[in-house]
């Protein structure tokens, strides 16, 4: 007869509470001393809001609007599980294709996704919590 059951389950078994998304995003950012995972989704999450921001023109409102709505949504909940929400928005990957057609800004990104890719590599292989 609970019409919010999940919202209270969520937040008497698991502590999950809503919370202003900006300030969840600050303090994943930098308050999380010792949590690689929290600290990684944080800064993931803030470069994907920063180059929607900048870039805002060379992509269509619509996806733009699906961007925010994807991130911002998940972030009143918490930093936990940003990295999988985040890592599937199709605008960002077409807008790094457009950024791309540059050669400089092809090498640059290829250079950084590639380092990016041997550590997250290393600490799956060492079997960090910051990957699963």
């Amino acid at each position: 007869g609970d019409f919010l059951a999940f919202v209270h389950i969520q937040q008497s078994g698991w502590g999950h509470d809503f919370g202003n998304p900006l300030k969840t995003l600050v303090q994943g950012m930098f308050m999380s001393a010792g949590r690689s995972r929290i600290a990684a989704a944080a800064w993931f999450t803030g470069f994907t809001l920063a180059l929607l921001a900048v870039f805002y023109r060379r992509i269509p409102h619509s996806h733009l609007l699906f961007c925010f709505i994807s991130l911002f949504l998940p972030l009143v909940k918490g930093l936990g599980s940003m990295l999988r929400y985040t890592v599937v928005l199709f605008p960002v990957f077409i807008l790094l294709a457009q950024l791309g057609k540059d050669r400089k800004v092809d090498a640059v990104l290829t250079i950084i996704l590639c380092v990016l890719l041997g550590c997250f590599m290393i600490f799956w292989s060492v079997g960090d919590t910051l990957i699963i």
